[in-house]
């Protein structure tokens, strides 16, 4: 067996010129990243250092780069030697002529030297044979050989949703790349709607608590494209995506919709501009990148494999993941009861609560709101989208889908703050959470989920409200209910001149 020597750089500065050109040389062919940028990254990070070996006779025999750092896997954070960048970029490179055997015990080496529980070897092309800690996902690829760009353009849902944006829009596409730089106000709008973005599904967007991540994406080594669809009548952007090329491969790497223009498809409309981007730039494989979303599957010809490898370094942590990967369906299939038991206990729960219901008696007398006050109702998805952005709050799939169901939302401002709001459905059959029943209530429509933030609670604005919703729809029989142990909401409902009409147990 043969004895590996693997030599510790922190910096590519400190590695001899000859075994520098194999690594470029490497890169070129597997990555997007350069070695002056994995050198920039490298200095903002301590922790970080470059593994190599290489022979006069063989050429490069391994080339990768680490981070030390905990990694957290499947509920366990771990003291780690993991892939460098991970966080940011979908592939890592690992580069090894070895056999698992012999590169196993060589890293080993270099995990017990930094006193490590665990070497992690994330996204890599490279495959080892035996591994024993595995995991392989296939990434989805359109391949131009294999199918014609233009057979992609020519797909009847991207023509339609594009077509459908360019008749209600006057739309600008705009490509930056190495010939036309960016400035930081992309950056920084690609931050902004980042963020907003994954609130929508109620996700916490990788821009939050990461100081580096804004570094990240500001350093541009003429391997970075920005594509950008620019409602122009309006100047917002309606997608951007933030990719890599390599001159004959191009990645998916941060495709960001406007939630706004949720109904036109963005996420298919800057699918076409990229697609145009990479037919116009004879670009052979379109890269989907990391990720298992369901519109991959419809735009791809092609599924290449990527790996990744786990080595424990210690007694505990192998008996971590012996259990963790000779049981694998045991603990998919337990976390599927663990759901299914919360739900079983949430609606055992709901036996035990009730809620009050209210209806509305005739106005007869006129409610003036404050002067400076203004009640506004908004009836479709944009003017609430507008609404919440200028307010400082980031809006929900939940609302999306209430206006697609016809629900409509009322509130009270002062100088674009909500003091309080609440929405109306026009039916009057509702499930309700609370209790875990779907009922038909006697009235014309449903007022629910009413919300007055905690600064503004305890002024009266929540009675105003619903008064004033009252006023406006002064021929119909409103609705409304409310938990019945909060005193506070039935207080507001009461005063604002609903009158009891039932009790609804769980």
């Amino acid at each position: 067996m043969k004895n590996i020597q693997l030599k510790k750089y922190s910096s590519f500065n400190e590695i001899p010129p000859i075994v520098i050109n194999s690594i470029q040389d490497y890169l070129i062919n597997d990555n997007y990243l350069s070695i002056k940028e994995y050198e920039f990254h490298l200095s903002k990070f301590e922790n970080a250092f470059i593994l190599v070996a290489y022979s006069d006779i063989t050429g490069l025999e391994f080339f990768s780069i680490f981070k030390k750092d905990y990694f957290t896997y499947a509920g366990k954070k771990i003291k780690s030697l993991v892939s460098f960048m991970y966080e940011y970029y979908d592939y890592n490179p690992f580069y090894s002529i070895y056999s698992t055997v012999e590169l196993e015990r060589a890293i080993t080496k270099i995990g017990l030297e930094e006193n490590i529980e665990m070497i992690a070897v994330l996204n890599t092309y490279t495959e080892l044979p035996n591994a024993i800690y595995n995991a392989k996902e296939e990434v989805a690829v359109y391949n131009s050989n294999i199918n014609s760009f233009d057979e992609f353009l020519n797909k009847k849902s991207i023509k339609r949703k594009y077509n459908t944006l360019l008749k209600d829009f006057e739309i600008e596409v705009l490509h930056y790349d190495e010939n036309n730089n960016w400035d930081l106000l992309i950056i920084n709008e690609i931050e902004k709607m980042h963020k907003i973005r994954w609130a929508f599904d109620g996700i916490e967007s990788s821009f939050e608590n990461d100081a580096y991540r804004k570094d990240f994406y500001k350093f541009n080594d003429g391997n970075r494209v920005v594509n950008i669809v620019k409602n122009s009548g309006n100047n917002e952007v309606v997608a951007i995506h933030y990719g890599f090329t390599n001159k004959t491969d191009f990645l998916w790497h941060t495709p960001i919709i406007n939630v706004k223009y949720y109904d036109y498809s963005p996420l298919e409309v800057l699918l076409k501009i990229v697609i145009e981007y990479c037919k116009k730039h004879h670009i052979q494989n379109f890269d989907l990148g990391l990720g298992s979303e369901n519109y991959k599957s419809r735009f791809t010809n092609y599924q290449k494999d990527l790996f990744s490898y786990f080595i424990p370094m210690n007694r505990s942590t192998k008996i971590h993941f012996n259990i963790l990967f000779k049981n694998r369906n045991f603990l998919k299939n337990t976390l599927e009861k663990l759901k299914k038991l919360k739900h079983i206990v949430a609606v055992q729960l709901a036996k035990f609560k009730s809620i009050v219901f209210y209806i509305s008696e005739n106005q007869t007398q006129n409610h003036n709101n404050e002067n400076d006050l203004e009640f506004i109702k908004v009836d479709n998805w944009m003017d609430y989208f507008d609404l919440l952005i200028n307010s400082g709050i980031n809006p929900t799939k939940e609302a999306y889908i209430r206006f697609k169901n016809q629900n409509l939302y009322y509130a009270l401002l002062n100088e674009n703050k909500i003091l309080s709001s609440g929405w109306l459905s026009n039916s009057n059959s509702f499930y309700v959470l609370e209790i875990n029943k779907k009922i038909e209530f006697d009235c014309d429509k449903i007022l629910f989920d009413f919300n007055t933030p905690i600064k503004y609670r305890n002024k009266g604005y929540y009675k105003k409200l619903l008064k004033s919703i009252k006023i406006s729809l002064p021929t119909s029989c409103l609705g409304i209910f409310a938990d019945a142990t909060n005193k506070t909401s039935n207080k507001g409902i009461l005063g604002a001149g609903f009158r009891l009409k039932n009790k609804y147990n769980g």
